[in-house]
């Protein structure tokens, strides 16, 4: 089967939940995750996907995370042989959405207490493949999180602690470490810090950055001057 994650969901899963779960469809949020979500995805790429659904509904249908895992299983076209299969669809309770905090957004019509969402959770939601959505709680949350709507402040607040983190948790670090010849705590402090340094550039443009799987491809995606720091970034690990 080519690996199109539209046609496997609108051939394989939706007709499962149609046919064994139509009571509740129409109550749930599906959305693509990873890098098939993406629209990324390489010969390595596993299929990562999640489906809300109210808390209520989530708890009596626990059968229903059995019975993708074992669609997936029979069917799943990402999977590659001699290797160990990532491939999974998740079915969470709608009070975990982003970072715990989605559903009350959702219910309090968009007021948003930004400092307990996550920069990743956030450029999920604003990035990756809106699947299925009739209650339109993606869109609503997409459009009520964009990084527009972030208080200049605490786009401040994140530089000033990031460039913080990259002085003290960093360089620094990384000098002690070399003092004390602790040499393999001085590399993993150096990928840190590289780490570090690309998270500053999206916070500069004021963007959300993903997780570190997909930094570096996100951080070529940020406007000039600052994507052409891709490079020179890439140089200091070789």
């Amino acid at each position: 089967m080519e690996k199109n994650i539209q046609e496997y969901f609108g051939q394989t899963i939706m007709p499962l939940l149609r046919s064994r779960h139509s009571d509740i469809l129409l109550e749930a949020s599906i959305m693509i995750l990873g890098s098939v979500g993406l629209h990324i995805e390489d010969e390595f790429s596993d299929m990562e996907a999640v489906l809300y659904l109210p808390d209520r509904i989530w708890k009596q249908n626990g059968a229903l995370q059995i019975e993708l895992e074992e669609c997936l299983a029979k069917t799943n076209p990402w999977k590659q042989e001699g290797m160990v299969n990532g491939s999974i669809i998740c079915v969470h309770p709608l009070s975990w959405m982003l970072d715990f905090q989605g559903e009350k957004m959702l219910s309090n019509g968009g007021d948003i207490q930004w400092e307990k969402l996550s920069f990743e959770s956030l450029f999920t939601m604003q990035e990756n493949l809106i699947y299925y959505d009739p209650q339109e709680r993606f869109g609503r949350l997409r459009r009520w999180t964009a990084p527009d709507r972030m208080p200049g402040s605490l786009w401040k607040k994140a530089i000033y602690e990031k460039l913080k983190d990259f002085v003290q948790g960093g360089v620094r670090a990384i000098e002690i470490s070399v003092a004390r010849r602790l040499f393999a705590a001085a590399y993993i402090q150096f990928g840190r810090t590289l780490q570090t340094l690309y998270e500053l550039g999206f916070l500069i443009c004021h963007r959300y950055y993903p997780y570190l799987k997909h930094l570096r491809w996100a951080f070529s995606r940020l406007p000039e001057p600052i994507s052409a720091l891709g490079p020179y970034f890439d140089s200091l690990s070789t």
